[in-house]
């Protein structure tokens, strides 16, 4: 996962993460812990020990780990899994697009419905 995606992820500014060795404020700890709950805030807040919690695979599936197979590369699956939000966000934003210009039309439609009841109406009265 790149930085600015880390940054955009977890609401912070562009460029925070180079600076972070100047400390990491209480409130950004919290949004980071809140957002990725399987880093060790140890880790963020000293460098020290390991990135990930104990156990992180195994507390987020119920399916027992296999020792016969090779383990998930967790920087892998997290740039597939935010590709696939990155994915679902695009693709929800122009389902938006899409409802904005249905319900410009209908606008569109309803108004010119309306000038020809207006219409109507004044040729009637004018009889």
């Amino acid at each position: 996962m790149s930085q600015s995606r880390f940054e955009k992820a977890v609401g912070l500014s562009n460029g925070y993460v180079n600076n972070i060795s100047k400390g990491i404020g209480a409130d950004k700890l919290q949004r980071i812990t809140e957002k990725f709950p399987y880093l060790n805030a140890g880790w963020l807040l000293t460098g020290k020990g390991e990135m990930l919690k104990a156990n992180t695979i195994q507390e987020r599936t119920e399916l027992p780990i296999n020792p016969n197979v090779e383990p998930i590369n967790n920087e892998s699956m997290l740039n597939r899994a935010f590709d696939a939000l990155e994915r679902r966000d695009v693709e929800y934003a122009k389902q938006g697009e899409r409802i904005d210009r249905l319900i410009a039309l209908m606008e569109i439609a309803m108004g010119v419905k309306q000038e020809m009841i207006d219409e109507t109406v004044e040729k009637k009265r004018a009889m």
